[in-house]
C-alpha cells in the first residue's frame, strides 16, 4: 500500500504559502536531496515546506489523480482569452473573448483554434528548483498542443498561462478544476547562492566566475493579458488553419451562391423557353387556322362559281331546246310547202 502524504503539512492559505516561500527562497530545507528530477516524496515535501505550489489539490483517497512518480497534476482555473472570427469588432479584426473559468464551469475549444488558459495555483519556485509541464495524456491524444515541456525558471512567482491549440476538427470542453497538465520539478546543481546547499559544497571553491543569473523581478506576477500583449503587440492571435478554413468556407459559400444564381437563371430561361414554345405553337396554330380559313373561303367561292356556271348551262340548255323545237316546227312547215309544190305540178 502506498504511503499517504501528510496533507496537513500543506500551507493553510496563500499568506502562509508566501511566508514559507520567503523563508526558503534561497535556503534549501532538504540539502541532502540530490540535484535531480524530484520523485513523488521529495516533490510533496518541497511543495509543503516552501509553498512553491498553492493551492495544491491532493485527495488522499485518490493520490494517483494528483501525483505520479515524478510529477503532479495541475488544474485549470482562472482567466482565459481567445479571438472569435465570428464576432468581429469591425470589418477586419476578430472579436476578443475574455472571462474567468471557475470550478465546474466549461470552456469550449473550437476546432482549429488557439485559446489562452490559466493554471489554478500560484507558483513560487525557490531559486534552486525549476519546473516543466506538459498536457495530460488524454488531451495529447485528443490532438491538443501546448508545446514540449516549457521551462519555468527558478525564482518565478505568479500564475502560469498556456496557449492551447486544438489541431482537430472536433470541439472539446475543458472544465474548471480539472487537471490539464502534469508538472515535474528538478533541483538545480549546487551553488554557493543556495544557502545550506549540502556538505558536499563546504570547503570547496566554486569553479569559474560564479555568475549566477537570478530570475528577473520584472517578469513576476503577470497574467495572461500581459504575456499575450507582449508577444503580439496587442494584435489578435488566431490559428492560421482556422483562417484557411474560413477562407475555404467563404469560397465555398461564394461558389454555392454562384451555383444558385446559375440555377435560378436556367430556371427563368426554361420558363421563358416554355413561354416561347407556347407562343411559337400558337403562331403555328394561327397560321394553320388562317390557311384552313383561306382554303375554306376559296372552296366556298368555287362552289358559288360552280353554281353560277350550272345556272348558265341550264339557261343554255333551255335555249338549245327551244331552238331545236323551233327548228323541228320549221322543218314541218318546209315539208308542207314542198308537198303543195309537188301537187301543183
Amino acid at each position: 500500500m502506498a504511503d499517504i502524504p501528510d496533507l496537513g503539512a500543506l500551507p493553510h492559505g496563500d499568506p502562509d504559502a508566501a511566508s514559507r516561500y520567503a523563508r526558503y527562497r534561497k535556503i534549501d530545507p532538504f540539502p541532502d536531496v540530490d540535484p535531480a528530477l524530484l520523485n513523488t516524496a521529495d516533490l510533496f515535501d518541497y511543495i509543503a515546506k516552501t509553498g512553491m505550489i498553492h493551492p495544491f489539490r491532493c485527495d488522499a483517497a485518490a493520490l494517483d489523480q494528483s501525483l505520479k512518480p515524478a510529477s503532479c497534476a495541475i488544474p485549470i482555473q482562472g482567466r482565459y482569452l481567445f479571438w472569435d472570427s465570428d464576432r468581429r469588432s469591425d470589418d477586419t479584426e476578430p472579436g476578443e473573448i475574455a472571462d474567468d473559468l471557475k470550478d465546474d464551469e466549461f470552456l469550449s475549444l473550437r476546432p482549429n483554434s488557439i485559446v489562452y488558459v490559466t493554471l489554478e495555483p500560484t507558483f513560487r519556485l525557490p531559486e534552486y528548483i525549476a519546473g516543466r509541464f506538459n498536457l495530460t495524456i488524454t488531451h495529447i491524444y485528443r490532438g491538443l498542443l501546448v508545446g514540449t515541456g516549457p521551462l519555468v525558471d527558478p525564482g518565478f512567482v505568479g500564475r502560469l498561462s498556456v496557449p492551447l491549440h486544438n489541431l482537430t476538427a472536433n470541439e472539446y470542453r475543458l472544465r474548471g478544476g480539472d487537471a490539464i497538465v502534469w508538472m515535474e520539478f528538478t533541483k538545480l546543481s549546487r551553488h554557493p547562492r543556495f544557502k545550506n546547499a549540502g556538505s558536499r559544497l563546504r570547503g570547496r571553491r566554486h569553479r569559474g566566475p560564479g555568475a549566477y543569473v537570478p530570475f528577473p523581478e520584472r517578469k513576476r506576477q503577470h497574467d495572461v493579458r500581459w504575456y499575450v500583449d507582449r508577444a503580439s503587440d496587442g494584435r489578435p492571435i488566431i490559428s492560421s488553419i482556422a483562417g484557411s478554413f474560413t477562407r475555404t468556407a467563404a469560397a465555398a459559400a461564394m461558389a454555392q451562391k454562384a451555383a444558385t444564381e446559375i440555377r435560378d437563371r436556367i430556371y427563368r430561361l426554361s420558363l421563358l423557353g416554355t413561354a416561347g414554345l407556347v407562343l411559337a405553337l400558337a403562331a403555328v396554330l394561327a397560321s394553320v387556322w388562317t390557311l384552313v380559313w383561306s382554303v375554306h373561303q376559296d372552296v366556298g367561292g368555287s362552289h358559288d362559281k360552280v353554281d353560277v356556271l350550272e345556272r348558265k348551262i341550264d339557261d343554255q340548255s333551255r335555249v338549245i331546246h327551244q331552238q331545236r323545237t323551233d327548228l323541228d316546227q320549221l322543218g314541218r312547215q318546209v315539208a308542207v310547202l314542198q308537198a303543195k309544190a309537188r301537187g301543183s305540178r
